[in-house]
């Protein structure tokens, strides 16, 4: 497949004094980028550029034909998640699906065979190559620039080698922007989890005054990651979950 360009579009909000953005500007524009320029004008004006972006929220909503006033798929991927926490509490372990592959780098869970990982990672991106489809990244590992840069670069090739649309999102907190349009629209999305283990977990505490309680941080993520899987392949989508047990930078090596 062709090479795509990266694009990334960019809103500017201007005031009447454009010269300190202008050179950064124009080189967007110079390098294909789609640009917008808006005159916000006062600081006081923000509100309106607020309502703008709602609105425009509102109505890509309606377009993608997703409820932007309700989020149902949303609340789908707590109550697994509860559900998890619960089993945990009973049973001291985290459910987990059935592991595919295993080495001295990840652990795999899904519904895809293969002879490796990197296989197995490549046979379930290939099997979205339709139009329209995409592929989203669920990051639930640590928010740094470290993170930021190894997601970014497996971002952009698997776009540039499978000529795909390709979303990152850190998680949980995505859950709560894209989470509806990921379980709502029209399924033409296939979903990577990437976990990590924590270096030091803490346990969350119960009551006021108590250390620990049943469960700890590490473990809530698990669940809340684990508990989206199941959300997500409960709406009919595919789902395959690399669990790191090693540097984040093994990643760059699958694609």
């Amino acid at each position: 497949m062709p090479r795509v360009p990266a694009r990334k579009e960019k809103v500017f909000l201007e005031n009447e004094d454009k010269s300190a953005i202008k050179p950064l500007k124009e080189g967007l524009v110079k390098a294909g980028h789609p640009v917008i320029a808006l005159l916000a004008g006062a600081p006081e004006n923000i509100g309106i550029q607020f309502y703008m972006w709602e609105m425009a929220t509102v109505i890509a909503g309606h377009c993608m034909q997703i409820n932007p006033f309700d989020q149902p798929n949303v609340e789908s991927a707590k109550e697994k998640a509860r559900q998890l926490m619960g089993i945990y509490k009973q049973t001291g372990k985290i459910q987990h699906p059935e592991k595919i592959c295993s080495d001295r780098n990840f652990d795999l869970y899904g519904e895809i065979s293969g002879a490796n990982p990197a296989e197995i990672l490549n046979v379930f991106i290939s099997s979205n190559r339709r139009p329209g489809g995409y592929i989203a990244i669920h990051a639930y590992i640590p928010y740094d620039p470290k993170s930021d840069a190894v997601l970014y670069g497996m971002r952009d090739k698997i776009r540039n080698k499978y000529n795909m649309t390709t979303t990152v999102g850190y998680g949980p907190r995505f859950l709560h922007s894209t989470g509806q349009l990921h379980k709502g629209d029209a399924g033409r999305g296939i979903f990577l989890q990437i976990l990590s283990r924590p270096v030091q977990d803490k346990g969350i505490p119960d009551v006021p005054g108590k250390k620990d309680g049943y469960i700890s941080f590490g473990n809530l993520k698990d669940a809340q990651a684990f508990g989206d899987r199941e959300a997500l392949i409960s709406s009919g989508r595919k789902v395959l979950t690399i669990v790191l047990k090693n540097d984040l930078h093994a990643l760059l090596s699958l694609i």
